[in-house]
């Protein structure tokens, strides 16, 4: 069985071709991939960067809207607990008392103590801004009555 020799050359010199035409189109493709994740990576950060400002920007509106304005978070720290207490299902607290009895036996005083520390602060702080109140309407009285005299 005779092969010819330029047949034989002929395929070798086709799949060499062939060859390097499938690795040159598979270097454009890898490069051209490469420069998609480079570009999808950069705009990833960007975005990541500006959601966290964002959310910077908005947890610390809130925290100084919390700060402003303490009574209304006790009242809505009690309405979410009425919320709360009212979808639980009756014995529920009874159950977890008594799975939990060990922790709350260790660690009862120290959250009570400080509940009792936290309620003093937020009792203070309702104080003052009740005793600021008082005092801005008694000066507003006061000026009510000297218009009135003049008048």
């Amino acid at each position: 069985m005779a092969f010819d020799r330029e047949k034989i050359d002929e395929l070798k010199s086709r799949l060499s071709d062939g060859s390097r035409e499938l690795r040159d189109t598979a270097q454009v493709k890898a490069a051209k991939a490469r420069e998609w994740a480079g570009d999808t990576k950069a705009s990833l950060e960007d975005g990541m960067v500006d959601v966290r400002a964002k959310a910077s920007q908005k947890s610390g509106e809130a925290v100084d809207w919390a700060k402003e304005h303490p009574v209304a978070m006790i009242g809505a720290g009690l309405v979410a607990g009425a919320l709360i207490g009212a979808l639980i299902p009756k014995g529920t607290g009874r159950k977890a008392a008594s799975r939990t009895g060990g922790f709350l036996s260790r660690y009862g005083s120290e959250i009570f103590g400080l509940a009792v520390a936290l309620s003093a602060g937020a009792r203070e702080k309702a104080s003052d801004a009740m005793a600021k109140g008082h005092d801005a309407a008694g000066k507003l009285a006061d000026q009510a009555r000297e218009k009135l005299k003049r008048d």
